[in-house]
C-alpha cells in the first residue's frame, strides 16, 4: 500500500517560525499618572496586544491572531505543512488504526495538527466506507496527537479503524490542513495556522 503526504501550498517556514518568538507588549501605564490617564491605559494596552497578535500572522500574508481559537487564516495562501508523513505498514494494537511516521521538519515545537486521510483503489478511484449506516469518503483527525519536538519523528495513528476501512485499498493520501507551533503550557509561543480545509471528495494526486 502506498501513502502520499500532500500539501495545499508552500511556505517560507522561517517567517512562520520567527513569528513564534514575538513577545507580549510591555506594560506602559504610569502608576503616578492622573486617574484620567490611568482609565485610558487599558484601551491602549488592549490595542497594543491586538497589534502584537496580528503581527504573528502578517509575515505569512494571513489574517488572524495566531491563537488556537483565532488561527492565522491562510486559505488560498502559499503556506506549507510542517509535517513529513510516511506509512509504517502496521496497525496500532490499541487503536486498531494505520500507523504513520510523522516528522516535524521545523526547528519549532508543534502541539496540535489537523489531517484528512483519503483512500484510493488501483484505478485511482476514491473509496468510501459505511460506519453505522453513514457513508464516509474521508477520515479526519485533529488534536494533540500531533505534538512533536523540533525535528522529532514519532508514530501516530491516522485513518479509519481496520475493521471500518474501505475495501480494495491501493493508496492512502494524507492532507494536512492546520497546525499550531508552540507548547501547550506557553500560550505566548502559540502560532496556529489553518489553510484550505481538505474537501470530502478529491481526485487522487499523482
Amino acid at each position: 500500500m502506498r501513502v502520499d503526504h500532500l500539501f495545499a501550498s508552500t511556505v517560507l517556514l522561517a517567517l512562520c517560525c520567527a513569528a513564534c518568538d514575538r513577545g507580549d507588549s510591555a506594560r506602559t501605564e504610569d502608576e503616578t499618572a492622573p486617574s484620567a490617564a490611568k482609565s485610558a491605559a487599558p484601551t491602549a494596552a488592549t490595542a497594543s496586544a491586538s497589534a502584537a497578535a496580528a503581527g504573528k500572522c502578517e509575515p505569512l500574508g494571513c489574517k488572524g491572531e495566531g491563537t488556537f481559537f483565532k488561527k492565522c487564516d491562510c486559505k488560498g495562501k502559499d503556506v506549507k505543512s510542517p509535517f513529513a508523513i510516511k506509512v509504517s505498514g502496521g496497525y496500532s494494537d490499541f487503536f486498531k488504526q494505520p500507523e504513520f511516521e510523522v516528522t516535524n521538519t521545523t526547528d519549532k515545537p508543534i502541539h496540535w495538527g489537523s489531517a484528512a486521510v483519503y483512500y484510493y483503489d488501483k484505478a485511482g478511484k476514491q473509496l468510501e466506507t459505511q460506519i453505522r449506516d453513514k457513508t464516509y469518503k474521508v477520515s479526519r483527525v485533529n488534536g494533540s496527537n500531533f505534538t512533536l519536538k523540533p525535528k522529532e519523528t514519532k508514530t501516530i495513528t491516522l485513518g479509519f479503524k481496520k475493521e471500518s476501512e474501505p475495501k480494495g485499498i491501493d493508496t492512502m493520501q494524507v492532507v494536512i490542513d492546520g497546525w499550531c507551533f508552540g507548547t501547550h503550557k506557553d500560550k505566548s509561543s502559540h502560532l496556529c495556522i489553518k489553510i484550505d480545509r481538505a474537501p470530502d471528495e478529491r481526485p487522487k494526486a499523482e
